[in-house]
C-alpha cells in the first residue's frame, strides 16, 4: 500500500534544559557497569565524575581531529579492546556522535578493526547507545547515519537501523558555549536536514510535519543564537529543530544539497560548511523550476519569495565572515568538473530529490556557487 508509513526513531528522547542531569538515572535503569565514553569536549571530565560517582567503570576516548575517518574508529576500537562495555556514550558534535555509533555497532558485534567503510554489515544491534549532542547540527542523536572520510578524503556514509541510538539526551544548555561560527554552520546544516527531508520523494505525512516544524524553529532562532549564545530560548529552538531534522531525515532522506556538498570534503571544507554553502544555490535552482513543495515551504515559513529562504543564510555567512562562494574557499575553477563527477556518484541522495537533476543542471548549480551568483 502506498500510504504505509514506517517510523524509525530513537528508543527514548529526553529533551530540554537540564536533560543532561538525567544521564545517570537512565544508565542505572539499564543496569550497566562499564561505560565507553567518546568525547572531545573538556566537559567530559564532569561526565566522567558523574559516572564514576555511581560506581561505573569508565573508559574514555578523546582523540578526535576534525572530520572523522576510519583511523579514528580503529583507534577507539583498539583502546576499547578487552573492555566489556555495557553502554557507549557519545558527548559532542556530529563527528563524535557518528564515531560513537559506529564503534558501538562494530564492537558490539565482536569486531576489533574495520578495513573498508563501504562494506560494513552486521545483522544485530551493538552496544546500547546514549547520544548527547553539544551542537545543533547533524541530528545524529536521532539517525541511523554515520559520515566519515575515506583514505582519499571522499565522504562515505555508513547507514544502518542498528545505529539508531537507544537514548538521545538533548540539552540546549550544553550548546550555550558554542561559538558564533559553529552555531551558524551547524545550524544551517540542521536547517538543510529539515528542508531536504520535506522536499524528499520519500517524505510522508509524519516526516513532513517534523521537517516543517524544525524548519520554522531554525529560521526563527538561527540569528538570535548566532548573535547571543546565552539566549537559551534560541538555543532550545535550534536544538529541537536539529533533533526534528534528524528524525525527519531518518525517515525521508536528504537530497541534492548534501549530494553536491559531499565532494567538497577533500578541499578541507567541513560537512556543515559544505552543506551551508550549497543550500542557497540548490534552493534557487529548485525554485526556478517551480517545484511545488518549495512553494509549500515558502508559505509555511511565511515568506513571499525564495529570497526569504536564502537571505538569512547569506546574512549568516557574512556575520561569521565565512565565504559563501566556492572560489573564495580555495576550490579551483578547473576542478568544477571533478567535483561534478563525484556529485553524480551520490545516488543514495540524488534519488530522493523532488525532481531529477541532470549532469548539466548540477554543473550549473556549481558554477553559480563558484561565482556567488544569487540571481
Amino acid at each position: 500500500m502506498d500510504n504505509l508509513i514506517s517510523l524509525n526513531t530513537p528508543g527514548r528522547v529526553i529533551f530540554g534544559a537540564g536533560a543532561y542531569n538525567q544521564v545517570c538515572t537512565e544508565i542505572e535503569q539499564m543496569n550497566a557497569e562499564r561505560v565507553l565514553l567518546l568525547s572531545d569536549r573538556p566537559f567530559r571530565a564532569h561526565l566522567e565524575t558523574k559516572l564514576t560517582s555511581i560506581g561505573l567503570e569508565v573508559l574514555t576516548f578523546s582523540s578526535f581531529k576534525g572530520e572523522p575517518d576510519i583511523e579514528v574508529v580503529n583507534e577507539c576500537l583498539k583502546l576499547a579492546e578487552g573492555f566489556d562495555a555495557d553502554i557507549c556514550i557519545g558527548l559532542g558534535g556530529g563527528s563524535v556522535l557518528d564515531t560513537a555509533k559506529l564503534v558501538a555497532w562494530v564492537k558490539g558485534n565482536g569486531c576489533t578493526k574495520i578495513n573498508d567503510l563501504s562494506n560494513i554489515s552486521f545483522s544485530k544491534h551493538g552496544i546500547p547507545m546514549i547520544m548527547i549532542p553539544t551542537t545543533s547540527g547533524t541530528g545524529s542523536e536521532a539517525t541511523p547515519n554515520a559520515i566519515f572520510l575515506d583514505k582519499e578524503k571522499n565522504k562515505k556514509a555508513v547507514v544502518s537501523r542498528h545505529m539508531i541510538p537507544e537514548i538521545a539526551i538533548v540539552d540546549p544548555e550544553l550548546m550555550i558555549t558554542l561559538p558564533p561560527k559553529l552555531t551558524a554552520l551547524t545550524g544551517i546544516d540542521a536547517l538543510a536536514h529539515c528542508v531536504e527531508s520535506f522536499l524528499s520523494k520519500n517524505g510522508s505525512l509524519w516526516s513532513d510535519e517534523l521537517a516543517i516544524k524544525g524548519t520554522k524553529l531554525i529560521y526563527k532562532s538561527l540569528h538570535a543564537a548566532i548573535d547571543n549564545g546565552d539566549n537559551l530560548v534560541a538555543r532550545q529552538d535550534m536544538a529541537l529543530g536539529s533533533l526534528l531534522g534528524g528524525a525527519a531525515l531518518t525517515n525521508a532522506g536528504t537530497c541534492s544539497v548534501h549530494a553536491l556538498a559531499y565532494p567538497l570534503a577533500k578541499y578541507g571544507i567541513s560537512h556543515s560548511q559544505g552543506v551551508a554553502m550549497l543550500y542557497p544555490y540548490v534552493m534557487l535552482y529548485l525554485d526556478s523550476l517551480k517545484v511545488e513543495k518549495v512553494n509549500t515551504l515558502k508559505k509555511a515559513i511565511e515568506v513571499s519569495d525564495i529570497r526569504g529562504l536564502i537571505n538569512p543564510i547569506i546574512d549568516g555567512f557574512r556575520k561569521i565572515n565565512v565565504p559563501y562562494r566556492l572560489k573564495d574557499a580555495n576550490i579551483p575553477e578547473e576542478d568544477i568538473d571533478i567535483v561534478l563527477e563525484e556529485a553524480m556518484m551520490q545516488e543514495r541522495l540524488l534519488k530522493n530529490n523532488p525532481i531529477d537533476l541532470s549532469k548539466d543542471s548540477i554543473k550549473s548549480i556549481y558554477v553559480k556557487a563558484f561565482n556567488g551568483d544569487l540571481d
